[in-house]
């Protein structure tokens, strides 16, 4: 079989800062902030055969946050505004077919767990998901791309930053605590592009839980039985090559966290930067 020995990639990152500041007569009492976001999307691509097809997408984003005091003028110490790991690495056998197999496994993280002041991790909490099933690139152009999966899953949550209540006996400690469930899973992703101007990106997972661990530990518990929902918009316009507008949406549902879905959002301008390989004619 036939195998294309190069791969394809494309880069981009980019950096996107929001200054306000204030002279200390300025009326209203307003205090000055800084925001800035640094973001990196990759993708990796290769034919290993004539039938089958490697992709990795890596997806990184860290940003800070610094807030003025109103009356002191003193500017507090950096906090998280955003922070995400996220890695997918896939295979898809194109076996000629309405519909192609697939095997993937993705990571799902954070740089910094600083949720507790006196105790941080780093890349904590994980989420380590293995699946297989099929896929379908519903519509597959130079400007629209649509695509779905449909599998099974088993997946790992793993959370090193746990913290196991004492007793009379022993005092509290942090730990690791693993949770390990398996389900099926219902990704889709949309990529609409014009020219180097406009870019659009949705990506929706669902992902439902048969079996867990946590049934096991408590059978009170049973939130592990709601299924987890999570949906990626994006929007970025190329204002110049490189000056670039983002408009960025996360919307979650876990209900083994919160009762009501979390929403968080981003928008700024900023640099930006694209590498890609130029594909064999």
């Amino acid at each position: 079989m036939a195998k294309d020995s190069s791969w394809h990639y494309s880069i981009d990152g980019n950096f996107l800062i929001t200054l306000n500041t204030f002279s200390d007569n300025w009326t209203g009492s307003s205090a000055g902030s800084v925001i800035w976001v640094s973001k990196l999307h990759g993708i990796w691509k290769r034919q290993l055969t004539s039938w089958i097809l490697s992709e990795n997408t890596l997806k990184l984003a860290f940003g800070q946050t610094r807030v003025q005091d109103k009356k002191s003028k003193k500017w507090s110490s950096p906090e998280k505004s955003s922070d995400n790991i996220n890695f997918l690495s896939l295979l898809k056998f194109n076996v000629g077919g309405f519909i192609d197999p697939y095997i993937s496994w993705s990571l799902n993280s954070q740089f910094l767990d600083n949720h507790i002041d006196s105790h941080v991790v780093y890349m904590n909490p994980l989420e380590i998901t293995e699946s297989f099933g099929l896929a379908r690139d519903l519509i597959k152009t130079g400007n629209v791309f649509w695509n779905f999966r449909l599998g099974s899953a088993l997946r790992q949550k793993i959370d090193m930053n746990y913290f196991y209540a004492g007793d009379s006996i022993r005092p509290g400690y942090f730990g690791t605590d693993i949770i390990n469930d398996g389900g099926a899973e219902l990704f889709s992703e949309l990529r609409l592009r014009s020219g180097n101007f406009f870019r659009f990106s949705a990506k929706l997972r669902l992902y439902q839980a048969f079996i867990s661990t946590v049934a096991l530990k408590s059978s009170l518990n049973d939130f592990w039985r709601y299924p987890d929902i999570n949906l990626e918009c994006s929007v970025n316009l190329n204002i110049t090559k490189n000056i670039l507008f983002n408009y960025y949406i996360n919307v979650v549902y876990d209900r083994e966290t919160s009762i009501d879905a979390k929403f968080k959002q981003s928008m700024g301008a900023g640099l930006g930067i694209n590498f890609s390989s130029r594909k064999k004619k």
